[in-house]
């Protein structure tokens, strides 16, 4: 299920966004998200706000690897790149917010 979900997949957002937060298949989930492209990312959004840490993660992962499409996500990438003090997530947020201005 993960590794074919595709645009057409919308439906798949909720369920991949339930599972965000288990950093075993962060990679997995992220890749799926990135997949279905912007019609998450208003959900990634979302997550990268109110998530907790492990779902941030996997949201940013996911907006890093949707690239410049994601430009929505910028503002909120940088907000948490210059409030937060979790070195990995501010690493996240800035790699995120460089392939989004490529």
């Amino acid at each position: 299920m993960l590794a074919s979900a595709g645009p057409e997949d919308k439906s798949l957002a909720p369920e991949l966004l339930g599972l965000a937060g288990q950093p075993a298949i962060r990679q997995s989930v992220a890749k799926a998200l990135a997949r279905l492209g912007k019609p998450a990312l208003d959900d990634l959004i979302r997550i990268v706000d109110k998530g907790n840490r492990d779902e941030k993660l996997t949201a940013i992962l996911a907006i890093e690897l949707i690239g410049p499409d994601a430009k929505s996500a910028f503002v909120d990438l940088r907000q948490l790149a210059t409030t937060y003090k979790d070195k990995e997530l501010v690493e996240a947020a800035k790699k995120a917010m460089q392939e989004i201005n490529r």
